[in-house]
């Protein structure tokens, strides 16, 4: 889904979450959208800050956020 480069910073390592898993991506909009984690790294010039995740919405979009933006729901489906 992404890859992280600079010339000046480490190689992405994993950040340590179960993927994939349900997750709800919250829009600066204010808008929750449903989607799946299918991507999880730690930051490569911040490796104690926010992991960067990769998640596919229901809808089929990429979309590439900062896990502060996201709540993570674990592997059953909502609702199930």
């Amino acid at each position: 889904m992404f890859c992280q480069q600079a010339d000046d910073a480490e190689p992405s390592e994993p950040f340590e979450v179960k993927v994939p898993q349900y997750a709800i991506w919250h829009e600066a909009d204010g808008a929750d959208v449903p989607a799946i984690l299918i991507q999880a790294e730690h930051h490569i010039t911040d490796r104690d800050g926010d992991a960067v995740f990769g998640l596919r919405t229901l809808d089929g979009h990429g979309v590439v956020t900062d896990s502060s933006e996201v709540s993570l729901l674990g592997e059953q489906a909502p609702n199930a």
